[in-house]
């Protein structure tokens, strides 16, 4: 029976060492190095575009998540402000809890981070599908161009001093408009942002190339076929 029960926690213990091996994410040391990354004025961009495995996304940010801030408290790095793009994948409402391995250090962030000079920054297109926790521990909100009712009505609820009328405004905002609420502000004001001023650079392609591309593409392997018969 003894043995039974061993087997029954060894089985599914290697299984999930097997998986987390397979990640490839493990080293002895820091890649990049933390102390070296982070200093005053210098921003540092994790890229995580081309990583396809969901699991592997969360494990890299909670990672990121809790090594900064573990540093922060034992002040070996400076204050910072963490951007996290695309927030409510990361520290989602609804989520079993063994998907999302991120949204407990980013909770802890938003709750806490404040005394240890570790700020955080929350951007999301679905705000409805964001933690209520982390984004009520929010002090100030940037409320860009909503549309879709759910979300509107989750701003309501999480913003304070939004009335009915500025929710209404919120669907009709341009490019580059957005509502500020918050400790930034007195009172929520309506703002539009200028122009950049530097040089933007897009790492995705247009959909005209992507699909020109593509129908060449084919158009050549075709040929290739006709040639080779």
């Amino acid at each position: 029976m003894a043995d039974k029960k061993k087997d029954n926690v060894k089985r599914p213990l290697i299984a999930w060492l097997s998986e987390l091996r397979a990640l490839r994410l493990f080293s002895t040391t820091d890649s990049p190095k933390f102390q070296e990354v982070i200093s005053p004025g210098r921003l540092a961009v994790f890229d995580l575009s081309e990583i396809d495995n969901a699991k592997k996304k969360q494990l890299l940010v909670s990672y990121i998540c809790r090594r900064l801030f573990k540093l922060r408290k034992k002040e070996k790095i400076p204050p910072f402000l963490l951007i996290v793009e695309e927030a409510h994948n990361f520290a989602p409402e609804k989520m079993d809890r063994r998907q999302a391995l991120a949204k407990s250090p980013i909770i802890a962030i938003a709750r806490e981070g404040r005394k240890f000079g570790a700020c955080l920054c929350l951007i999301s297109q679905r705000p409805v599908q964001l933690a209520t926790t982390a984004l009520a521990q929010c002090n100030t909100n940037i409320i860009l161009r909503i549309t879709n009712p759910f979300d509107i009505d989750h701003v309501g609820q999480s913003c304070e001093g939004i009335d009915k009328a500025m929710l209404d405004s919120i669907t009709t905002l341009r490019v580059g408009e957005a509502l500020v609420v918050g400790e930034a502000v007195g009172s929520p004001v309506f703002v539009k942002i200028r122009k950049r001023k530097s040089n933007f650079k897009s790492q995705g392609k247009e959909l005209e190339a992507i699909a020109k591309n593509f129908e060449e593409g084919k158009a050549k392997q075709q040929q290739d076929v006709e040639a080779f018969l």
